[in-house]
């Protein structure tokens, strides 16, 4: 079995697997929900969501935002 690890762009159809992760972590949401907020703040460019894939299992996930200093 290949044990690679693949860091991708999140995609819509990732939402179910994200679901339980996201439970992990103490947020307490449901796959509507969860929906919507990744859809509301991943339309912002300066946003984004990167997933870590093992196979067709996502095993984590990472969100980062640009921000800008002066």
């Amino acid at each position: 079995m290949d044990k690679s690890i693949i860091i991708r762009h999140f995609q819509e159809a990732d939402v179910d697997q994200l679901l339980p992760l996201f439970q992990d972590l103490g947020y307490e949401t449901h796959q509507e929900s969860l929906e919507n907020q990744l859809r509301t703040v991943l339309a912002n460019p300066d946003y984004a969501l990167l997933v870590a894939c093992q196979g067709e299992e996502i095993i984590g996930f990472i969100g980062y935002a640009k921000m800008y200093f002066f």
